[in-house]
C-alpha cells in the first residue's frame, strides 16, 4: 500500500514539475539565433516580434494597447491590409496558403476588434444609454456577420473556389461600409 501511494505521489510531483517547467518556458524567446533552424528571426515595423507571433506584434503591451489590450484602430489596420491583398489574388489557387493566412488574419482583427468595448468617440451621438446600447449591439452585430462571412470566405479558398471567395469577400467590404457609415468613420 505504501508502495502505490509512493507512486502516485511521484507521478503527481512529475506532472507539477513537468507543468510548471512549460508555464515557465511560456513568453522565452527561443535561444540560439533567436529562431528556429538557424534562421534569423522574422522583423517587423520595428525589428521585433512577440513570442510565435507575425512580425511587426510584439506580444502584451504591444502596439494599441495595455497589457495585451489591442485598439480597435489597429485591429482595423490589420483587417484591411490583409484584405487589400488578399481581394488582389484570391482567385490565385497557387497562393492557397497564403490566402488562407490572410484570411485568418482579417478573422483574427474580427475578433480582437469585436472583442474591445466600443470607444467612447463613436458613442458621442447616443441621446441616452438605449441610444449607446443600441449602437454597441449594432456594432457587435456588424462583427459577427463578417466573422461569418471570412469563414465562408475561408471554406472557399481550401476548396479552390476562388470566384466564390472573392464574392464573399466583396459582402465583407460592401458590410464594413454601412458598418462605417452607421459608426460615422
Amino acid at each position: 500500500m505504501t508502495i502505490s501511494y509512493f507512486r502516485a505521489l511521484t507521478a503527481v510531483a512529475c506532472v507539477v514539475a513537468l507543468t510548471a517547467g512549460v508555464v515557465a518556458r511560456q513568453g522565452e524567446q527561443p535561444s540560439g539565433g533567436g529562431g528556429g533552424g538557424g534562421k534569423p528571426p522574422a522583423s517587423g515595423q520595428d525589428g521585433r516580434r512577440g513570442p510565435d507571433g507575425p512580425p511587426g506584434q510584439r506580444g502584451p503591451g504591444g502596439p494599441g494597447g495595455r497589457g495585451g489590450e489591442v485598439s480597435i484602430k489597429f485591429a482595423m489596420k490589420g483587417i484591411n491590409r490583409a484584405a487589400e491583398k488578399l481581394m488582389t489574388q484570391v482567385l490565385d489557387t497557387a497562393k492557397r496558403d497564403e490566402n488562407l493566412r490572410l484570411v485568418n488574419d482579417m478573422q483574427r482583427g474580427v475578433v480582437t476588434a469585436k472583442g474591445q468595448p466600443l470607444e467612447a468617440e463613436f458613442l458621442k451621438a447616443a441621446k441616452d444609454d438605449a441610444g449607446k446600447a443600441a449602437i454597441k449591439e449594432s456594432y457587435r452585430k456588424h462583427l459577427y456577420d463578417a466573422l461569418k462571412l471570412l469563414l465562408e470566405a475561408e471554406a472557399f479558398i481550401a476548396d479552390g473556389k476562388g470566384e466564390a471567395a472573392k464574392a464573399k469577400l466583396e459582402e465583407v467590404l460592401a458590410l464594413s461600409e454601412k458598418a462605417h457609415a452607421e459608426l460615422g468613420v
